[in-house]
């Protein structure tokens, strides 16, 4: 059985080298609970207060016009997930490729997470920008695309806001474009 120090052991500040050059970092437990916690906490929160607030806001406007533009004030955040995401794969591809390893040095990890080969790392970043950037790309451009212009919503609803008429990039009759 593993003592307390043990169980709660805090990784070193200047993590031990290794033949490759400076080790990634591990977090600690102590870390990987407050990780967990703070998601958990943001997800009640999102669950029992955000929500209800959100739906509540919506059903009070005052016509289709308003509540369309309150669903996109509401759906704006939830773009920052595929943008983080894009982020990611493009930095974690090319620390791949340029360090010929993965985790790359200086990445933080979970507990002993191995340390792979330099074929595995380059697959893995070619990958990520060869496939991983390209879906990202097009999913981040399509969700961006339909909270901006709304274009999931019904042409009935268009029609019956005067706001929401010249907003599409589809030229219709009533658009400038034409």
């Amino acid at each position: 059985m593993s003592s307390v120090k043990e169980w709660f052991r805090i990784a070193p500040e200047t993590p031990p080298s290794t033949a490759a050059g400076i080790a990634p970092r591990n977090v600690s437990r102590v870390t990987q609970g407050v990780i967990i916690l703070a998601c958990l906490g943001f997800m009640a929160l999102w669950v029992y207060v955000l929500t209800p607030l959100a739906g509540e806001w919506l059903v009070a406007a005052k016509d289709a016009c308003q509540a369309i533009t309150r669903l996109r004030i509401l759906l704006l955040p939830m773009l920052l997930v595929p943008y983080a995401l894009l982020v990611f794969v493009a930095l974690d591809g090319l620390r791949s490729l340029q360090h010929g390893r993965w985790p790359w040095p200086g990445m933080w990890l979970w507990k002993d997470t191995p340390i792979r080969s330099k074929t595995y790392a380059l697959w893995r970043g070619r990958l990520m920008l060869a496939i991983g950037l390209p879906v990202l790309l097009a999913l981040t451009a399509y969700m961006s695309w339909a909270v901006l212009f709304g274009e999931l919503l019904k042409p009935e609803v268009h029609a019956e806001c005067a706001a929401l008429q010249n907003q599409s990039p589809i030229p219709t009759p009533k658009s400038p474009i034409l």
